[in-house]
């Protein structure tokens, strides 16, 4: 039977008017969403740091630790030195002039909002175009520079006067600095293509940000003597992102005058004027917190491989515990009560095993405490100028029996003249929680008591080769054996967003979760098996690329 047609209703159609808006509005907001999204991912490049290692075929091994294959160890990490054709100006414009606010918002976080002048919001261009003295180099610049960068530089904008761009970076460099380096480049190279982009914070001497204009990729620069087609580079939005990952991180902060000044007063690392307003924190909270996480998973790791006899109730236990309870470290002067160790000891869950590490041993309250009476090593030549508190020196987290026999240097690892590492045992030093010269509480090395390096197959995570060799000098007299061969393991080498520091117990700890993982590193009813020897492995022909870090770690 046909049904009689309706008359259309009128409620009905605007029922329908507003499902239209309402649809459209939802798709606006799914658009900006996703617009978000992708800057905060952009954003969190480098500080979501996660290796992947794919066990079921590892057989192959290229010349760089980052080609072996099956091996991929940065999630959404574009690969270094792969050429890009053209600079992403929009994403970039982006992530700078973000980068400016956030050191806007944090100099004045302590005014009310409503308060807070006006950002002033004038371009590099606008700025030296109204110098008279800049006004041939940037006809200059005009000339030479691709039209991608000529672009970025006239939408970036600069940061307030008196304020850095970012802790490490003054900001993009002057037109006669741009212009005095690229005629020195061309004099040294035979081709106008290396662009000082940003110029580093309170120091003459160093670059910052090089702009490669033939592969349009950049990479933090301390040296002209650096600069080469082997350097770690990335797209340029890569490395601004970092910066912005570093803010969010919780390891640099913006900060009103005052609070900068204070800690540039107390601060053993010495916070240059030119940084202003950033500071940067001895480690982040969030690098506190991954570094929690991830030496959880390795404990869980370790132990879901022990054999099922020594998987005791009392072991288990021990990982509902804390590795050191806080009042032990009461008052502790050796231990600031703000610092990375303390954090960590007090908030870390206890190890059920004994080996966290080949030949390595897991924190206790006795070897903590046994350490804190006395550093395992021997004191610095100068007592009367060089203070003996242990949280002036590395500190010895995971130690081992072994100790060095051979006559060393130490002055590369204490930062005290004349020392020696002759004598001090093997294991992962953490830095010094009060004098760490990269400003790293967190960072991390690995002494081996023997050298690594004399194959020629050992390398840092830029590529470069680890090097036993004698100590040298000048015509001082001094040990027999550089430090380099003995510290080196699982180190970055120089960094390629800003100034190389030691590696971060958080990524190391990332990484030996994959030893462990995939069967490299064989667990027993102790924990860890094979003592440090194993570690050796790392000048083999065919499992150095399992030993070798990344550069690209922030």
């Amino acid at each position: 039977m046909m049904r009689a047609r309706m008359k259309p209703n009128s409620r009905a159609a605007n029922w329908a008017g507003v499902r239209d808006a309402v649809l459209g509005l939802l798709l606006l907001v799914a658009i900006k969403l996703s617009a978000i999204a992708l800057d905060h991912g952009c954003a969190r490049y480098v500080t979501l740091i996660e290796f992947m290692i794919d066990s079921d075929d590892q057989s192959g091994i290229t010349p760089r630790p980052q080609a072996a294959k099956n091996w991929h160890p940065y999630r959404d990490m574009a690969e270094s030195n792969v050429p890009q054709e053209r600079l992403d100006v929009d994403r970039c414009v982006y992530l700078h002039n973000h980068v400016v606010e956030l050191g806007w918002a944090g100099r004045h976080r302590d005014v009310e909002p409503k308060e807070i002048p006006a950002r002033p919001t004038t371009t590099w261009w606008e700025h030296w175009e109204g110098v008279e003295a800049e006004v041939g180099n940037l006809a200059y610049l005009q000339e030479v520079l691709t039209p991608d960068v000529v672009e970025f530089l006239h939408r970036a904008q600069m940061p307030a006067d008196g304020l850095a761009f970012s802790y490490f970076l003054e900001g993009l460099a002057s037109p006669q600095d741009m212009a005095e380096h690229l005629q020195s480049t061309y004099e040294m190279y035979e081709e106008t293509r290396y662009l000082l982009l940003y110029m580093r914070t309170w120091t003459e001497d160093r670059l910052g940000v090089v702009f490669d204009m033939d592969t349009n990729l950049a990479s933090y620069v301390d040296y002209w003597t650096f600069l080469n087609d082997e350097l770690d580079s990335f797209p340029l939005e890569l490395v601004l992102a970092t910066y912005v990952g570093l803010v969010e991180s919780g390891k640099f902060v913006a900060l009103p005058q005052a609070e900068v000044d204070a800690i540039r007063e107390n601060d053993y690392f010495g916070h240059s004027e030119y940084s202003s307003p950033w500071a940067m924190k001895p480690y982040g909270d969030k690098a506190l917190n991954d570094t929690l996480d991830y030496f959880k998973k390795l404990l869980r790791a370790i132990w879901e491989r022990m054999p099922a006899d020594a998987k005791t109730a009392q072991a288990e236990q021990r990982m509902c515990q804390r590795l050191i309870h806080p009042e032990a470290l009461a008052d502790n002067p050796d231990v600031p009560n703000d610092s990375f160790l303390y954090n960590f000891l007090t908030c870390a869950p206890g190890c059920p095993f004994r080996y966290i590490a080949p030949g390595l041993e897991c924190p206790t309250p006795e070897n903590i405490a046994a350490f804190l009476e006395g550093p395992p090593w021997p004191p610095p030549p100068d007592p009367a100028k060089y203070s003996q508190g242990p949280s002036e020196h590395p500190i010895l987290l995971f130690g081992s029996d072994e100790v060095i026999e051979d006559n060393v240097d130490g002055g590369g690892f204490y930062y005290v003249a004349n020392s020696t590492l002759t004598g001090m045992r093997g294991g992962l030093y953490l830095n010094s929680q009060t004098h760490a010269w990269d400003g790293y509480q967190d960072g991390v090395r690995l002494v081996t008591p023997f050298p690594v390096g004399a194959n020629g197959f050992a390398r840092f995570g830029d590529n470069r080769a680890i090097t036993d060799k004698p100590y040298r000098y000048g015509s001082q007299e001094g040990p027999a054996r550089d430090p380099e061969a003995y510290t080196s393991l699982f180190q970055s080498g120089t960094n390629p967003f800003n100034d190389p520091h030691h590696t971060q117990l958080m990524v190391l700890l990332q990484f030996w979760i994959l030893l462990v993982e995939n069967g490299l590193w064989t667990v027993g009813p102790a924990g860890v098996e094979g003592g440090m020897d194993v570690f050796k492995m790392a000048d083999d022909e065919d499992q150095w690329w399992r030993y070798t870090l990344m550069a690209a770690t922030p």
